[in-house]
């Protein structure tokens, strides 16, 4: 969450915009019927990955707001889920496969964390998959 807490300091106007972008391209991604297979999901985020790049304010900023859009688009404005957690599930597995580097991969685990704690019991060996690190 660095580069958009830096881009809210610096009083980029743009922040906003750039949130609301990813979150248009989630819908547009899990509206297409394949993404319910893990890897179809998967290989369509990295396909996707150009346009958060383009619409999100560049790569230090685009993927950690796809990142916290992809999961927090499930959840209501007091952190309830409220959407389908199949859906949920295979965008966080599918941004489990997605190549990060490991501050991105951080900011998944404890991004699933923030929003999953509720269901953190059941998601725990899930979310050990997706990153790959011991909780």
């Amino acid at each position: 969450m660095k580069a958009t807490l830096q881009l809210l300091i610096d009083g980029d106007t743009h922040a906003v915009e750039y949130y609301q972008n990813a979150l248009n391209l989630w819908r547009e991604i899990l509206e297409d019927p394949g993404v319910n297979d893990i890897n179809a999901l998967a290989q369509e985020i990295s396909i996707q990955k150009q346009n958060f790049e383009l619409s999100c304010g560049g790569v230090p900023c685009a993927h950690e707001i796809m990142i916290l859009t992809g999961i927090a688009q499930f959840f209501d404005e007091c952190g309830e889920f409220c959407e389908d957690s199949g859906r949920l599930e295979a965008v966080l597995r599918a941004l489990g496969q997605c190549h990060f580097g490991n501050e991105k991969r951080n900011l998944l685990q404890n991004t699933a964390h923030l929003y999953c704690d509720d269901w953190i019991v059941s998601l725990r060996g899930l979310i050990n998959t997706v990153v790959g690190s011991n909780m």
